[in-house]
């Protein structure tokens, strides 16, 4: 998942997200596709961002197809699912 403008989103999904039916979990067009992943050769990018331990950088990535998102070789991916909660104001 990434911020951008305009520009930037060409190409990719850019929503609708919207929460499930019970109101407690974050889905986009639709469904809850999420992956928690790791590529490998992230070390050098987690090193520059600050990320000090040893589990490295995890991205979250939408698995629009429930496909396995056409990730490269040696990936990790976890299914994960995103809470939603509403702040406070």
């Amino acid at each position: 998942m990434r911020w951008g403008g305009r520009q930037d989103s060409k190409g990719n999904i850019s929503g609708s997200f919207d929460w499930t039916q019970d109101e407690e979990r974050v889905t986009l067009q639709g469904w809850e596709g999420w992956l928690a992943v790791r590529l490998p050769g992230d070390g050098k990018i987690a090193k520059e961002l600050g990320v000090e331990d040893d589990q490295g950088l995890w991205r979250l990535y939408f698995d629009q197809n429930d496909d396995g998102a056409d990730l490269p070789p040696g990936a990790e991916a976890l299914e994960v699912t995103i809470k939603r909660i509403v702040a406070e104001s």
